[in-house]
């Protein structure tokens, strides 16, 4: 059986180790795994079991949206008696492309990343490196790992911009892919 796990989340883009601590595993077998559900999404992770008291599962990346998933552990087909939980999955992006625009603006950049949820809003945000301007532009959720918006003009004919994403008002984790 088993009695808890951490963390309690991790980014959809994935490589997050979910630890499980119980008792009665049997060290190096390969026939545990973490079921993560969510609705219609199911992720299913083989565990490592490292002692009869402690496994541990390293996330995938997320094919559904965002969200909140039960855990269950799995020995076989057979589901291992635990205390459950939920692991909640937070949207993260890894790319945007292109990586550079034109300052008058209007060039289409698609986003990709992971958990993107088609009824929560996105901003792509551009930040100046050297002055204080902030523009935001809306994001449209094309699927739940990728979104595309248009680049805004920019104030001054050279200079990067720094480039973020924004869902619902606060900024997603960049993962390097």
């Amino acid at each position: 059986s088993w009695g808890s796990f951490e963390p309690v989340g991790g980014n959809a883009l994935g490589g997050a180790t979910i630890s499980v601590s119980g008792g009665g595993f049997v060290p190096g077998s390969n026939s545990y795994t973490c079921v993560l559900n969510c609705g219609s999404e199911i992720a299913t992770i083989v565990a490592a079991v490292d002692s009869a008291s402690q496994m541990r599962c390293i996330t995938t990346e997320w094919d559904g949206s965002s969200c909140s998933a039960e855990l269950s552990v799995y020995k076989g087909a057979i589901v291992v008696h635990g205390e459950g939980g939920l692991f909640a999955w937070s949207t993260g992006w890894s790319q945007v492309t292109p990586s550079a625009a034109p300052a008058g603006g209007g060039a289409v950049l698609q986003v990709t990343g992971a958990g993107f949820n088609s009824s929560y809003s996105y901003d792509c945000v551009f930040s100046s490196a050297v002055t204080d301007t902030v523009i935001s532009a809306p994001a449209a959720v094309l699927t739940s790992k990728m979104l595309e918006c248009g680049s805004p003009l920019w104030p001054t004919a050279s200079g990067d911009a720094k480039f973020n994403i924004q869902e619902k008002g606060e900024v997603l984790e960049f993962a390097q892919s």
